[in-house]
This record gives C-alpha cells, structure tokens and sequence, in this order.
C-alpha cells in the first residue's frame, strides 16, 4: 500500500502540478484583489463584500442543482443507461435555463429595493 515506483510518482505529479499551480494563482489573484479593495477604502471592501453575498445568493443554488445533476446523471451512465442520462441532461438544462431566467428577473427587479434598504 506505501510502494510506489517513479512511473507513479511521475504520473500523479502530472495530474497535481497543473492543478496545483491553477490554485495557487487564483488565491493570488483574490488576494491581490483584496488588497486593492483594501487599499481603496473601507466603502469599497463594504461594497465587494455585500455583491458577493448578493453573488452567492445567485450563485449556490445552481451549484446545488449542477451537483444533483452530476449525481443523478452519472448514476444512469454507470448503470449503462445512456439514453435516460440524456434525457436527464436535457431536463437539467431545461430547468436550468428557467431557473437561471427567473433568478435574473428577481435580482433585476429587486434591485431597487435592496439597494434602498442599504443606503438607510
């Protein structure tokens, strides 16, 4: 179970290095933007910190249902039932589209009103 050979090594390497360095990068980048925002002033650390919130409102349930849909979708091609992970795809999507529609017209017309609130 500990042994492994350099054809091994090489191989895992191969896959982490890349993600590895895709990570790396990113959180430098968010950091970096931090520190602008940082720099710029409290108002604007307070703005990016309520239009994350407002972005994660829009954003976690879609993740949930991109997440359900892998399960469910994986379920039926490691069944051999590709024709219903298809057909799974589609309604996904499908409800995916209405979903992402409604949520934008909900955002778009509540602008205002959150706004409002914040500026009291």
């Amino acid at each position: 179970m500990f042994a492994f050979d350099a054809a091994f090594l090489r191989r895992v390497l191969k896959t982490i290095l890349p993600v590895t360095a895709n990570e790396i990068v990113w959180s430098t980048g968010i950091s970096t933007y931090n520190l602008i925002y940082g720099r710029i002033g409290t108002e604007a650390v307070a703005a990016v910190s309520i239009a994350g919130t407002i972005e994660n409102l829009a954003l976690v349930p879609f993740v949930g249902l991109a997440h359900a849909a892998a399960v469910m979708i994986g379920h039926r091609v490691g069944a051999e039932e590709e024709h219903k992970a298809f057909d799974y795809a589609k309604r996904f999507g499908g409800w995916s589209c209405c979903w992402q529609s409604a949520s934008a017209e909900l955002f778009f017309l509540s602008a205002d009103g959150i706004l409002s609130f914040l500026q009291d």
